[in-house]
């Protein structure tokens, strides 16, 4: 089974963004094929030990609004 988790982020009921860098930091040392982000910088895949992990979207922009994890699971990623 698979669900979709939708996360935007707000600071005092404001929306607001993250740095792509900080997106960057935290997910690309579990991307398998960085090469396809840097080609395509609004989708990732990242793969989990135990064969867990997401399918990642995040638009294009340097500061990132919302992500969308879909075809995830496993404890690393929750």
């Amino acid at each position: 089974m698979s669900f979709d988790v939708f996360i935007q982020y707000f600071r005092n009921g404001e929306p607001v963004h993250i740095k792509r860098e900080i997106f960057e930091a935290i997910f690309l040392p579990h991307c398998q094929d960085v090469s396809s982000y840097h080609r395509e910088p609004n989708f990732l895949r990242v793969d989990y030990p135990g064969g867990s992990g997401s399918d990642i979207y995040c638009g294009k922009e340097a500061d990132i609004a919302c992500l969308m994890f879909n075809h995830g699971g496993g404890a690393p990623l929750f």
